[in-house]
C-alpha cells in the first residue's frame, strides 16, 4: 500500500477516474461505503500512524470478514492469487 491507493480513490470520487476493480478493498474504513473517508483513512495510515485499512485489501485477500456480502462489488483484487 502506498500513496497511490489514496489518490486512486480520490481520483475516482472527484475527477471521474477509473472505478477501483474491487470497491470492497477500496473501502479502507469498512463502513460499507466508498467515499472521502476511505481515502483519508489510507493517507492517515501512511503518514500519521493511523490504523491500518481493514480487510480485504492487498495484504489480506478474500472476502470482507466484517461486512455484508455483496455490499460493494469486487470484480478483482490485485496482488491476490
Amino acid at each position: 500500500m502506498d500513496i497511490t491507493d489514496g489518490v486512486y480513490t480520490l481520483n475516482f470520487l472527484f475527477v471521474g477516474g477509473a472505478e477501483p476493480p474491487c470497491l470492497e478493498a477500496a473501502n479502507a474504513n469498512d463502513d460499507a461505503e466508498l467515499d472521502l473517508t476511505d481515502a483519508i483513512h489510507v493517507l492517515r495510515f501512511l503518514f500519521l500512524s493511523g490504523p491500518p485499512p481493514l480487510p480485504p485489501g492487498p495484504e489480506s485477500c478474500g472476502p470482507d470478514p466484517t461486512g455484508s456480502p455483496g455490499a460493494l462489488s469486487c470484480d478483482a483484487q490485485a496482488n491476490c492469487p
